[in-house]
């Protein structure tokens, strides 16, 4: 009897969590809505006079589909970031309400009009939390567009610094090595830059610096996933929101594995997978509980509005479920890839740490995710393939881990001091 109460207040502490959660969102988008809108306005006026938007879809440095810029989602953000407080409190925070203009889908043009006084109505984009418009709300008042991207750059290196250097510090350079090869693959500064694609990446890269920082504690971890899962769902727009459930948990399977206490396989299996199901019903929920707080508070049906679109962002039309997974899989280097994997097989075969093998084969699953993802949201996967390819930094991470975790690095060092002392 004891035991089920502690297994039910156990599962009770994460309804409190996730209300709290809530309410925190519903606070933070209240303070946003608050700030005052002067000089907000003022840099998104300097950033059209300027044009900084002027293209949709840009290259940024490299002229590959990879490099591709979405300027377009950065205009509907900033279009929602001038008009979020123009309306009523409970509208600005549960619908997020945006200029239109003559062709609702330039989004450049409707920003522009709105900016200089046009009023071509309101449209409305509700199925969403937006945490990314209204955290950008608070960056445009230090600066304009291209202040905001320096500042989500500045952001996104230091975490990668940090987790760097915490891994250095547990003697597992060769992991921050890995994680760091494998991000490249997709080039990841487009991400860094962007303010629809930044706040993923920012919420995985903390992530997998706090699971650093809780190794030993699993319990701690169990909610950590719950917790980015739920934080997932308030800040990103669908982009790539497994990248907050893989490198945590990639991360999280390498460190648990150096552990000395023997796990069964039955074991280790169960509770990755209660770590993903936990990280699912956090993101899931939080989705869920903005449809149901707009739905109640406002006179839109949000919940049908989502209906909708989950059923055709799943649906499938001229192409094909693995037509979705092959157009993303093409956007990534796998020669380069390759050429990694034998260095990394080549050592492992030099120095063979067999008792890795089941955190192999659970890096090699977890790697297969973005390819569920893509058959399942095969609709937005196959449409937005130049930005949801990046899904497979998960793959590549993954992937370079579970060959990584093969080899017995400590034993590698040895062997080069003694060289190093050789040649002096």
């Amino acid at each position: 009897m004891k035991s089920r109460i502690a297994e039910i207040k156990k599962y009770l502490r994460y309804v409190y969590v996730l209300l709290g959660l809530v309410v925190g969102y519903m606070l933070f988008a209240l303070a946003s809505c608050l700030l005052p809108n002067g000089v907000i306005h003022k840099n998104i006026t300097n950033t059209i006079e300027r044009g900084d938007l002027r293209e949709d879809y840009p290259k940024m440095g490299i002229p590959l589909s990879q490099c591709q810029q979405d300027n377009f989602t950065d205009a509907l953000i900033l279009n929602q970031a001038w008009r979020v407080s123009s309306d009523s409190l409970l509208t600005s925070m549960l619908l997020l309400p945006r200029a239109s203009g003559p062709d609702p889908a330039i989004m450049n043009d409707c920003l522009w009009r709105m900016v200089h006084g046009e009023d071509w109505g309101t449209l409305y984009y509700a199925r969403y939390w937006h945490g990314g418009t209204f955290a950008v709300r608070f960056l445009l008042l230090l600066g304009s567009y291209q202040t905001v991207r320096l500042i989500l750059y500045i952001i996104t290196m230091l975490l990668l610094v940090a987790l760097c250097m915490e891994l250095g510090r547990e003697r597992h350079s060769w992991v921050a090595l890995l994680m760091v090869a494998g991000m490249s693959l997709t080039y990841p500064f487009v991400a860094q830059t962007s303010m629809q694609f930044a706040p993923v990446l920012i919420i995985a890269l903390s992530g997998a610096l706090l699971v650093c920082r809780l190794r030993g504690r699993g319990e701690s971890v169990s909610m950590l996933m719950f917790i980015l899962g739920s934080v997932t769902a308030f800040m990103d727009l669908l982009t790539t929101p497994l990248l907050t459930l893989g490198f945590p948990l990639a991360l999280w399977l390498v460190l648990d594995s150096a552990k000395p206490a023997h796990k069964s396989w039955l074991t280790s299996f169960s509770a990755a997978l209660g770590k993903i199901m936990l990280w699912g019903m956090g993101f899931a929920a939080t989705w869920a509980s903005k449809w149901l707080i707009a739905t109640i508070c406002t006179p839109l049906n949000v919940f049908k509005d989502a209906a909708d679109q989950a059923a055709m962002r799943s649906d499938v039309g001229d192409f094909s479920r693995l037509d979705a997974a092959v157009i993303n899989l093409r956007m990534v280097h796998w020669g380069l890839m390759a050429l990694i994997l034998i260095v990394l097989v080549v050592l492992a075969i030099v120095r063979f740490r067999k008792q890795n093998m089941k955190t192999a084969v659970m890096l090699a699953l977890l790697g297969c995710m973005p390819l569920a993802w893509f058959f399942v949201v095969a609709n937005h996967s196959y449409l937005h393939w130049w930005f949801t390819y990046r899904l497979l930094m998960v793959t590549a991470v993954s992937w370079l881990l579970a060959v990584g975790v093969l080899v017995d690095w400590q034993a590698l060092e040895p062997r080069r001091s003694i060289h190093l002392r050789r040649k002096k």
